[in-house]
């Protein structure tokens, strides 16, 4: 017996199998393998199989096709525990052996969901007149980092979006030393660090 969503169903005897993989960021190199620079753990994967039974159960199978179709975070429950999981696959099958009830099979994925970096004005804050910042050498500016980032891509490629604020990769790095897990190592950058990458003209 397990729950999702607070409904209970039957789960197989090994109707749980959990998927638990990483990303590793690579670039290719003009010879021998890519160099990778960063590995990120993918979201948990669980599939399920198993039974709805009961008679509830078409009232299950319509309330878990609407969560999946919604979009809606839910709870499971069973060997493995899951607070915040999405339901991206939701079959059934009807069999003889089962009266009134229905076989399935279900993916779940961990989800994390971004908060929204809007304020409504109803409740942003007034701060008072403010001063328009002027476009000056000693003007700063920052960028987030995120995966697959490398300092080259960031300043010194033909196209790199910040070459033109004059920063060398050693500039960030000496800037920005906790951005780094090794010290004055542009491969040991970490995701989701404001870095100081520049000066604006």
């Amino acid at each position: 017996m397990a729950t999702l969503g607070g409904l209970e169903i039957w789960i197989d005897s090994e109707g749980e199998q959990a998927e638990r993989t990483a990303e590793v960021t690579s670039h290719p190199v003009e010879s021998g393998i890519d160099v990778s620079d960063n590995i990120r753990r993918s979201a948990t994967v669980l599939n399920l199989t198993g039974e709805i039974v009961g008679t509830d159960a078409v009232d299950k199978l319509q309330r878990i096709e609407a969560w999946k179709n919604a979009g809606t975070v839910v709870a499971y429950h069973g060997v493995y525990s899951y607070s915040r999981m999405w339901i991206t696959k939701f079959n059934t099958a009807q069999s003889s052996k089962i009266v009134g009830g229905y076989k399935f099979d279900i993916t779940l994925q961990e989800a994390r969901i971004a908060k929204s970096a809007y304020t409504s004005s109803s409740t942003r804050k007034s701060t008072g007149t403010q001063q328009k910042k002027t476009n000056s050498a000693s003007q700063k500016v920052y960028y987030t980092t995120k995966a697959g980032d490398t300092l080259w891509a960031l300043l010194q490629a033909p196209n790199a979006p910040y070459k033109k604020y004059g920063f060398t990769p050693n500039d960030v790095m000496k800037n920005n030393p906790k951005a780094f897990s090794r010290k004055m190592d542009a491969r040991t950058m970490q995701n989701g660090v404001k870095i100081w990458i520049g000066n604006r003209k």
